[in-house]
Parts: C-alpha cells; structure tokens; sequence
C-alpha cells in the first residue's frame, strides 16, 4: 500500500488508515528518512505538514529528527567508519573535504555544522553520519542541528498544510522563497 502513494493524498490517507497510531508510523518514517539518508526530507515533511497541519507535523518531523539523529550519532560514534559505509559511500564522504579542513577547530565546525543543517535542501541526513566521525560531541551537535534544521523543517510543513487548504499560490510562493534562500 506505501510504494502506491503518488502524491500527498495519498500519503494522508495511508497514514490516517493507522488512526491513533498514524502519529507513530508517521515519527516511524521519518526515523526511517533520516537512517536512509538518500530520501528527501522535505518530501516527509510536507506530507506530514498535509496530515497533521504545520504545528502537528512540526512536532512529529523535529521528534522524529531527533530520535535517529541521536541514534545515527551515537552508532557512528560507536561503530565508526564501517556503521557509515553501509549507508554512504567512501567517495561522499570524501566528498566533505571542507569539513573535515576544519575537524580540529571546535568554533568553525559548530558554524559550518550550523550552516549545513539550516541550508534548505542541503543533504542533512548524509552530515548526521559525517559529524558523527568528529571530535564533535553529541550535545553540540544536536542542539545546533536542531536548531538550524528549524527554518526548513517549518517551512515544509507549512507548505504541506497550505497545499491540504488548497492554498496552492501561498504554497507555490513559500516553496519558491525557500528554494531562493538554498542557492
């Protein structure tokens, strides 16, 4: 029944087929999102934004962010490397040459990991497994990716609940405002 959703619709209706345990399956898939860091947030986010509204679907993102942020953190911190193979490859890692110039300066990479996450559309998901091989502790490092993911995470649920009020402009125009400010 999931790989059937073709739009938010769809999504809502899969979801609500769960009734009071929608909330779960919903935090449930966006702990999942996170993990399997290749699906797009933002698509989550916003059908969670249409089921639940921008406050209900802000609350379930950030509580489902946090959940396995904390628990790809702590894998990575534990497991190392080869936890963060199985999910991405050697070559995007490298890729991140940047961040890890600046592994031993504690000041610039809380900035850059704030930069990174408060970036609509940046690949958040991919950093969780990246800053979990820094020095970087847990407390810095959720604490400032929660934050900066907030402009972001609000802004596709807000755009999911205009499109579930079918105020498709308002939602055309926050989307293209949020696309801007990625570039």
């Amino acid at each position: 029944e999931f790989k059937q959703m073709k739009d938010v619709q769809s999504f809502k209706t899969y979801i609500s087929s769960f009734g009071m345990w929608g909330i779960l399956v919903s935090m449930g898939l966006q702990v999942l999102q996170v993990f399997i860091a290749f699906i797009p947030g933002e698509v989550v986010e916003i059908g969670l934004g249409f089921t639940y509204g921008a406050f209900g679907g802000t609350f379930i993102c950030f509580a489902g962010i946090f959940l396995a942020s904390s628990i790809v953190f702590f894998l990575v911190k534990k497991l190392g490397i080869k936890f963060v193979e199985l999910f991405i490859s050697m070559e995007k890692i490298n890729s991140l040459k940047f961040v890890k110039n600046n592994i031993n300066n504690p000041s610039k990479l809380q900035r850059i990991t704030f930069i990174l996450f408060f970036i609509p559309g940046t690949p958040k998901d991919l950093f969780t497994y990246f800053f979990g091989l820094t020095p970087m502790k847990y407390s810095e490092f959720i604490i400032i990716s929660m934050l900066a993911r907030i402009p972001s995470v609000i802004s596709s649920t807000i755009g999911g609940n205009l499109i579930a009020k079918e105020k498709y402009v308002a939602a055309v125009i926050l989307f293209i405002v949020t696309g801007i400010v990625s570039i």
